[in-house]
């Protein structure tokens, strides 16, 4: 998907949907993109769990409030399990890789009746560490079950739950942009390490300095079970340390509200139909804990802090949809969103208050979905504005040991989705994907007044992002050999809001690709996998700044997987 991306932020998975997310884990921040499995809002410390036994993934771009119970500011991804059904089957998955990868899945579904089934899978993955020292290590043991009642024709209960143990060591930030004999800026894609003593460029993906490296971290396990409701609690608390010393301590933090949304589509005519929808929402948050650090000119220690807001917001949809061919449609939308507010885990003073404000955003689209020659080529286009009011925009400084939440005043993102699917044989697919997005902020001036950020370009923003696909299918006398190559290009960007020289990434393309052989049957494969042929290294969750040598100018990252390469089998049954 173009200008989409995941990234990771230790046990924590980060999501940008056309340059809006949130690139700081803290638990009065929900990220402004929600992913839903299955239709249920899900926090980001699960988002990290793997993806097995999928039915459908999709993302949607812009406010979702009018489908789904979370507002989903800037977009939505909805991930659905594939659901029990009236048959006895599964299957095996056996994969291994190098950094000694050892995967393995195991999924079934049994049919207890005409009206019962049940569907379950286990997933266990086990890997070395990317990173020198050993950081970024993978242990992860994921276990689902669900149950399906067809209690009448027009009614069925659906049961899931999942539980995840994630015991690996998350990933170790890296010093990106010092010189490590000098200790200065050295420009973007320039890592602190001390192989062969020199600095090392981009290309050396897991190049850490030792000193640089806090603790391991061990995610803790956790089960979860929700059912579909259009009221929510979310309480949430944790503590945010550096080296021992605690940057952001929330005892509590606790959310709760509810929403009356819906939408309709009317038809005019055969071709052409009016889509509405409205969305009522209020929320409640209060927040509470320690504060020790500077408040103002004066160092304090443990001094409380409380926090006691509510907020409500009436969202709208208008659209429009006109058949222009039997396989062409042309649509147009307007429609707003909302975010609550939160707050910054400090004491409000008449200097600075701690409040963040809630953010707002209409959001105009239009486009066309069309396909041609007999469905063998698919052409999507849409173009989007969106206009931000208040967006959050967060950030950890590495060298001041803060972390702080500011409202974007105004925040304007236009651009063009392209999406092309050509089928030129029956063997043969070819996929382009291009997207140009101008994310900029209008107007971001600091409450003191101290900095502006006009103009600047949000992190995480790529102005273009092009990915290219292309599969064969090698008829065989037995089976069929299926040869994959995709890749991607991102062109560069800053993983903070005010553009630290560091963390800058600079242009990268990365590619993937596999051989895959399916018996005559489809009842097994094997394949053959590589990522990231090009051993890039990329910047994923960033903190301005660099600790270790102490340069405001440098960054401090987590970093996307270098190359890695397998083996995989699967066995249905």
């Amino acid at each position: 998907m173009p200008s989409v991306r995941f990234q990771a932020q230790n046990a924590a998975t980060e999501i940008y949907i056309r340059g809006v997310g949130s690139t700081i884990d803290l638990p009065n921040i929900e990220p402004p993109t929600a992913l839903n499995f299955n239709g249920i809002y899900i926090p980001r410390e699960v988002a990290g769990i793997p993806f097995f036994d999928m039915e459908t993934i999709e993302v949607l771009p812009g406010p979702q409030g009018t489908l789904y119970g979370r507002g989903s500011l800037g977009g939505v991804v909805n991930a659905s399990f594939v659901r029990p059904r009236d048959v006895n089957e599964g299957f095996v998955t056996l994969e291994a890789g190098n950094y000694n990868l050892m995967h393995v899945t195991v999924d079934g579904n049994l049919a207890a009746s005409d009206t019962v089934a049940f569907r379950g899978g286990i997933d266990y993955a086990k890997a070395d560490g990317f990173e020198t020292s050993g950081a970024s290590a993978t242990d992860n043991l994921t276990a689902r079950a669900a149950v399906e009642f067809d209690v009448t024709d027009a009614v069925d209960v659906y049961l899931w739950g999942v539980y995840s143990r994630r015991q690996g060591d998350s990933n170790n930030v890296v010093t990106v942009g010092v010189d490590p004999v000098t200790g200065t800026y050295a420009g973007p894609g320039k890592f602190c390490a001390t192989i062969h003593g020199t600095t090392q460029n981009a290309g050396d993906a897991g190049a850490a300095v030792e000193s640089n490296l806090p603790p391991r971290q061990h995610p803790r396990p956790f089960l979860w079970m929700e059912p579909r409701l259009y009221a929510y609690s979310l309480e949430t608390a944790g503590t945010f340390t550096i080296t021992g010393f605690p940057i952001s301590v929330v005892d509590q933090n606790k959310l709760e509200g509810y929403a009356v949304f819906g939408q309709l589509t009317y038809s005019v005519t055969d071709r052409l139909r009016l889509v509405g929808g409205g969305r009522y929402s209020s929320d409640d948050r209060t927040g509470r804990g320690p504060y020790t650090g500077f408040l103002g000119s004066d160092f304090v220690f443990e001094v409380p802090y409380t926090y006691d807001e509510s907020f409500s917001h009436a969202d709208y949809k208008a659209g429009i949809e006109f058949d222009a061919a039997d396989r062409m449609m042309l649509y147009a939308a307007i429609q707003s969103g909302y975010q609550p507010g939160t707050f910054n885990a400090y004491p409000s003073t008449p200097e600075a208050s701690n409040e963040v404000r809630q953010a707002e955003l209409t959001a105009y689209t239009a486009g066309i979905k069309s396909r041609f020659m007999d469905n063998r080529l698919q052409v999507n286009d849409e173009i989007f504005y969106y206009d931000y009011t208040d967006l959050f925009a967060s950030a950890y400084n590495s060298v001041l040991n803060t972390t702080q939440t500011f409202n974007a005043q105004a925040t304007e993102i236009y651009g063009n989705q392209l999406d092309v699917v050509f089928l030129p044989t029956e063997n043969d697919q070819l996929s382009l994907s291009i997207g140009y997005l101008h994310a900029r902020n209008d107007k971001f001036v600091l409450p003191d007044g101290s900095a502006n950020f006009n103009g600047l370009q949000l992190q995480y923003a790529p102005d273009w992002t092009v990915s290219l696909g292309y599969h064969h299918d090698f008829e065989l006398t037995k089976g069929r050999l299926r040869a994959q190559l995709y890749s991607r290009y991102e062109s560069s960007f800053f993983s903070d809001f005010y553009h630290t020289p560091g963390g800058e990434q600079e242009s990268y393309t990365k590619t993937d690709a596999s051989l895959t052989y399916f018996s005559d049957d489809e009842k097994w494969n094997v394949s053959l996998w590589a990522k990231n042929l090009e051993n890039e290294a990329v910047l994923a969750a960033t903190a301005g700044g660099s600790g270790s040598p102490l340069e405001p100018l440098g960054a401090t990252t987590n970093l996307e997987p270098p190359r890695t390469y397998g083996l995989r089998a699967t066995f249905h049954f």
